[in-house]
């Protein structure tokens, strides 16, 4: 019963985001999670407060976009298309 509430708790949280990238990171195995966050920083050439205080956790009614190339770049490392980070319809 907790485990559903912590994740009822996590997909509220996470419908808000333009982004689903903390999403998919969760999901990931803990050895993978670890290697994608380091690689994410490293390939993507920001600060690690700028990738996820920042970037991670913009909303749906936020102006700011993540850069093209850089979801790129986060699509190619969490294995799926730009597109399936997106939380939003175009």
């Amino acid at each position: 019963m907790a485990q559903k509430v912590k994740q009822s708790l996590q997909t509220q949280q996470y419908s808000s985001l333009k982004y689903c990238i903390l999403e998919r990171l969760e999901m990931l195995p803990h050895i993978d999670y670890k290697r994608a966050k380091k690689e994410l920083i490293d390939k993507c050439e920001v600060s690690r407060q700028q990738l996820f205080y920042g970037w991670f956790r913009i909303t749906k009614t936020s102006s700011a976009d993540i850069p093209a190339q850089k979801l790129d770049v986060i699509a190619k490392i969490l294995g799926c298309r730009s597109d399936d980070l997106k939380n939003y319809i175009i």
